[in-house]
């Protein structure tokens, strides 16, 4: 690892037979380096703790190396820190053209310490953008006990835009 600065760090990855690609925890470390496209599986059960965490962008940015995996397997909150990427559903994803399977593992949002927190805020304020009704709307669900959904709306598709025919697996592990 090398620090980029106080914030970011960097994992040269030099391995032209890497086949499986594992990892738990806050993404914040950027991967580089050659062979990543030997990787035929990933599986991410990635959490974010606090607003100001880079992970969605970090993560967003690791599912962009990895071009020729065949098996993806991620957590439901590794797909929610995933939605907080701006504009997410409108970007092309170069990646998972050879995607044959796709696994979420569910888990309940109580897991996650601070993030019901941060995609509440991120909801809100894509509603405020929106319009004042809109953001009315959310503020009264959220008031009403609602709660943002485990898998986020149009995540599954965007992830599987190259590999449509692809087989998704949804496992409880709760």
């Amino acid at each position: 690892m090398r620090g980029i600065s106080s914030n970011f760090f960097k994992i040269e990855l030099f391995t032209p037979s890497l086949c499986t690609f594992k990892f738990t925890g806050i993404p914040f470390h950027k991967i580089c380096g050659s062979g990543l496209s030997s990787v035929k599986q990933v599986n991410i059960a990635a959490v974010m703790y606090s607003i100001g965490d880079k992970a969605p962008m970090v993560l967003f940015n690791w599912l962009r190396e990895f071009t020729n995996v065949k098996s993806l397997i991620v957590s439901s909150t590794t797909l929610q820190i995933l939605s907080l990427v701006p504009d997410l559903l409108e970007v092309e994803l170069p990646s998972f053209g050879n995607l044959k399977s796709m696994e979420i593992k569910l888990e309940p949002i109580e897991v996650q310490l601070g993030l019901p927190f941060i995609l509440k805020d991120a909801m809100l304020k894509r509603a405020i953008a929106t319009s004042r009704k809109e953001a009315a709307k959310v503020r009264k669900a959220f008031k009403a006990g609602w709660k943002p959904p485990s898998i986020p709306d149009g995540i599954v598709n965007f992830l599987l835009q190259n590999s449509p025919s692809a087989k998704v697996d949804i496992t409880t592990i709760y």
